[in-house]
């Protein structure tokens, strides 16, 4: 499915609370996800510190991308491991914890016999990255 801004703009509806306060969406956003579902092959974006832009651009965009089934994984790029880690906790936690999330999105687009229909459909998603992480942090601790 090919999502738009206006897709990525509805799913931020969904968002828990505990990541930003409830505010009115900024057109910055807007203009971020109108690029990053544009049919342009590479889009970067820049701004200050405390824009919104890791709840906006990567929690918001990367669950739209998993939930409209528009790829079929994301990958995150930070500043830091810790940091890519953590996006991508919060994107997990958001399809395991959202109770409104799971209602109305993840348990509308699975079957009801999926063993993911419950709720568990961050269980693949998170699963990877947490082997990955838990490695990453043996090999810290070897060197």
């Amino acid at each position: 499915m090919k999502i738009t801004a206006e897709h990525v703009e509805s799913l931020g509806l969904y968002l828990s609370p505990r990541y930003d306060q409830v505010a009115a969406t900024p057109d910055f956003h807007r203009e971020c996800w109108t690029l990053y579902c544009s049919d342009e092959p590479n889009v970067a974006v820049a701004a200050p510190r405390k824009h919104a832009k890791s709840t906006a651009l990567t929690q918001v965009f990367g669950l739209a991308c998993v939930l409209f089934r528009a790829e079929d994984y994301i990958i995150v790029f930070s500043s830091t491991e810790e940091l890519a880690i953590e996006q991508l906790d919060n994107i997990a936690v958001e399809l395991r914890e959202n109770e409104d999330l799971i209602r109305d999105l993840i348990q509308q687009t699975l079957p009801p016999r999926s063993p993911m229909h419950k709720g568990d459909f961050a269980f693949g998603f998170g699963l990877n990255h947490t082997i990955k992480r838990k490695q990453a942090k043996d090999n810290r601790k070897s060197t």
